[in-house]
């Protein structure tokens, strides 16, 4: 928009925390983040009405998220190889975004299997849960999307790496039409 239209912008504030806790076989990190966005963006803000049914525009958009990353075992003081796991969490306005809630947890494992030790297993889930404001006036089969996620991490060389994924997703794109 720097040359027609007005100028818009999304402002994200966060602030972290790095951790190392303790453990006999040396520090376990970790990260812990909180954040804040803002949306100026003109949107319809449903429940409000211009008295022709249609909903009033708001660009007032403002949201948070957590965000969480901590190694929870480690196999040796000399290597990162072990167990890391996550957590994220964030929230928008249920009267103007169709998701208002979103989640993922996960966890993966380093160097897993012996002489392997580049190597990496994980497992996630997210889940978008649709605004019930937002399916109430305006999209009545949207319900939000749940998937899960399986991969394995082959390191081939030092700068080459394979990544085998399998991936689930219920409700793609949050439509269910049962």
């Amino acid at each position: 928009t720097a040359f027609h239209d007005r100028g818009r912008f999304v402002g994200y504030f966060e602030a972290d925390v790095k951790v190392r806790i303790p453990s006999p076989t040396g520090a376990l990190p970790g990260a812990y983040r909180v954040g804040t966005v803002f949306d100026p963006r003109p949107r319809p803000h449903y429940g409000t009405d211009d008295g022709d049914g249609r909903p009033l525009l708001d660009g007032q958009d403002a949201g948070f998220y957590l965000s969480f990353d901590q190694m929870l075992y480690r196999e040796n003081p000399a290597g990162d190889q072990g167990l890391g796991w996550f957590f994220r969490y964030g929230y928008r306005p249920k009267e103007m975004n169709r998701i208002a809630d979103f989640y993922s947890t996960g966890a993966q494992y380093k160097g897993l299997i012996p002489g392997r030790d580049q190597d990496v297993l994980g497992f996630a889930m997210y889940a978008a849960l649709g605004s019930e404001i937002h399916r109430r006036f305006s999209a009545p089969e949207f319900n939000g999307e749940t998937g899960y996620e399986l991969y394995y991490s082959i390191q081939v060389a030092r700068w080459f790496t394979i990544t085998p994924d399998i991936q689930v997703i219920s409700d793609p794109g949050g439509f269910s039409f049962d």
